[in-house]
């Protein structure tokens, strides 16, 4: 009997279906015991014996995988593969799958929701009226403003979309562009310098990546105009946060709206103390549907590594020749 280890705490919580797919007596299915992700020691403990792994946002190192001598699959669930040591992986012919497209619409609607609580400041008038104030609370409308979004991959792609129904005009910045995406939706492509100078609202949407970790820093975030707001669902360190701080105590910007942070859960962070920040717990990807959707693409991914099938989501296709 295959063991698979699940890690990821969403994984088969809020969607059975994926558990169902995994036929009994052939494969056992192994919680994560800790409550919590586990540490690297508790890791590399729990992964003895494995198959497979299903794993969610924690870290997943060289030593954790070097302790799975019967491991033959690490399938992500999510999309974002940062974590994991793909090189520490494929040097062992361990396959690493994610499930990418399955949260596409998830954050998409979440980075819309930010952008509007932050334009409108939302959260403030709610803590106002429960706290017993009643007054004005002014924002600023979206329609007729300029969305710039750095990284136009799925996620930054399906924003812009739904941005143009709201009557935004939407100007993107990435290294590598979709033409026929561009012209079809009318998106202008920017340098990011001219992205950030141009634009109300600038949404985050890139992978995190040694070229991409502090991108926006307080150079950049002193190119944005005074008026605009930053929004971020992609990764933390993709922000520098003592420049963000810095922009929103001295007004460089208006305002600022996060999912994410560098280090999570930002226990501390000097952000959440400002008015100007809109924030929510890493969420973008929680949604039922996104869920049952993720959580059907990873058991997938482990079934047919471990059936000798390739996977379909395959990240590391050089640990397949192997």
């Amino acid at each position: 009997m295959k063991k698979i280890l699940i890690t990821a705490r969403t994984f088969g919580k809020y969607a059975k279906e994926p558990l169902e797919m995994f036929p009994s007596g052939a494969y056992e299915l192994v919680w994560n015991p800790c409550g919590r992700p586990p540490t690297e020691e508790e890791y590399k403990g729990l992964v003895r014996g494995m198959s497979g792994l299903i794993v969610g946002g924690e870290k997943v190192p060289a030593s954790v995988i070097e302790a799975g001598a019967d491991l033959r699959v690490i399938s992500l669930h999510g999309v974002g593969f940062d974590k994991i040591d793909v090189k520490a992986a494929s040097a062992r012919g361990i396959l690493v799958c994610n499930a990418p497209g399955t949260n596409t619409n998830a954050v998409a609607e979440l980075a819309l929701g930010l952008m509007l609580a932050s334009a409108r400041r939302i959260p403030h008038a709610d803590r106002a009226v429960k706290s017993g104030k009643w007054g004005q609370c002014i924002g600023t409308e979206v329609a007729g403003k300029v969305l710039g979004i750095v990284g136009l991959g799925r996620i930054g792609q399906s924003l812009a979309r739904k941005a143009k129904g709201l009557g935004l005009r939407v100007v993107g910045y990435d290294v590598l562009l979709d033409g026929t995406f561009l012209e079809r939706e009318g998106v202008e492509a920017l340098s990011l310098d001219e992205l950030l100078s141009r634009s109300d609202f600038v949404s985050l949407n890139c992978s995190l990546t040694a070229e991409t970790e502090n991108l926006i820093d307080e150079s950049r975030l002193r190119k944005m105009k005074r008026t605009a707001h930053l929004i971020n669902t992609s990764r933390g360190k993709v922000v520098d946060e003592q420049a963000l701080q810095k922009a929103l105590q001295e007004g460089w910007i208006a305002g600022a709206a996060t999912d994410v942070y560098s280090t999570e859960p930002p226990d501390g962070s000097p952000l959440l103390l400002l008015e100007e920040l809109v924030t929510t717990m890493h969420m973008g990807t929680h949604t039922q549907e996104a869920l049952a959707e993720m959580g059907r693409v990873a058991a997938q991914n482990v079934l047919d590594a471990l059936e000798g099938r390739r996977p379909e989501f395959l990240v590391n296709p050089e640990a397949w020749k192997e």
